[in-house]
């Protein structure tokens, strides 16, 4: 049977699926456009020298061992980049830290935090502790805040959505934090 045969049963599946792709094209951008603005994630946008505090409680282990930690976080940041287009993102500085890791309590000097709407990354390094990384996929939005109540952390529901790594081990994190605006 010949594709160019007028009626041919392939030329109509042809057809249908070039006339669905051609809808789906030009309606997409119209349906997007008029789309309800009510459900867009509110993201407050911090200004540079904005400090916060980010504080983390949970429990970490090891896949395939028996080992479990309680973990505690405190850490000072100061906000040193805003990207408001796009998927917003902000860049912090450690100013100060602490991460307590059992009984073990590391002191972190130095360090930088990116935040995305929805992802977490943290690398940071100490006298102590030699390198500190630490990424979180968040269940929502991450709104930040702009007064003085702090804003809860909720974290992804896929138990592999934060991981941190301290040296060479590869900690799943179950956690809670909290993120509030201090100066």
């Amino acid at each position: 049977m010949s594709l160019h045969k007028k009626g041919s049963p392939m030329k109509v599946v042809l057809g249908i699926i070039v006339s669905v792709l051609l809808l789906s094209v030009f309606t997409v951008p119209a349906f997007a456009h008029h789309a309800d603005d009510s459900n867009k994630p509110t993201i407050n946008i911090p200004s540079n020298g904005f400090h916060y505090l980010l504080d983390i409680n949970g429990v970490a282990h090891i896949v395939g061992t028996p080992e479990y930690k309680p973990v505690s976080a405190k850490l000072e940041w100061i906000v040193v980049s805003v990207k408001t287009y796009g998927v917003p993102q902000f860049g912090f500085q450690l100013v100060s830290g602490e991460l307590t890791m059992g009984d073990t309590t590391y002191s972190l000097d130095r360090g930088v935090m990116s935040i995305q709407v929805q992802r977490i990354l943290l690398e940071a390094a100490g006298s102590e502790l030699h390198d500190l990384d630490m990424f979180a996929t968040l269940a929502g939005p991450l709104p930040l805040s702009t007064e003085d109540e702090p804003v809860v952390v909720v974290p992804g529901q896929d138990r592999k959505s934060a991981t941190m790594r301290i040296g060479a081990d590869n900690w799943i994190l179950d956690f809670d934090a909290t993120i509030a605006m201090t100066a």
